[in-house]
């Protein structure tokens, strides 16, 4: 199930934008939210999630993230979550932190607006993505 979105154009009266589908897309992330407030990733190493087949796939930048995703009707329910343990020099290991307090087992509010995703957890974590190509 793809998790769809309209968009209200004002300046040429109300029309839809079919945002682009969760599953499928190669998510780069942008920022992320925590108490703290809102950062933003460096662009290099990509730090990217996608989600196909029932299963996520993450990349932290240094590290990879695995496991089950049940998309629903502006959710994602994340099942079995799992990483590697790698060492990375010169790399943000904040980011890692930060990706995987969202990206745990449990439910995501996943909101969709034409290219970008929002993943976030119940107390305010976030993840905030953008589609890209792989």
């Amino acid at each position: 199930m793809n998790i769809t979105a309209s968009v209200l154009l004002a300046a040429t009266g109300t029309a839809t934008c079919d945002p682009t589908p969760v599953e499928g897309t190669h998510w780069v992330i942008e920022a992320v939210t925590d108490s703290a407030g809102t950062e933003p990733v460096p662009a290099s190493p990509e730090a990217y999630v996608e989600i196909a087949g029932g299963e996520l796939v993450g990349f932290t930048g240094c590290n990879w993230a695995s496991g089950f995703a049940e998309l629903g009707d502006g959710v994602v329910t994340l099942t079995n979550m799992g990483y590697t343990k790698g060492f990375c020099s010169n790399y943000p290991e904040w980011l890692e932190m930060r990706m995987q307090f969202v990206l745990d087992d449990g439910e995501l509010t996943a909101v969709v607006e034409d290219d970008t995703l929002t993943l976030t957890r119940p107390e305010g974590r976030a993840l905030h993505l953008r589609a890209a190509s792989p």
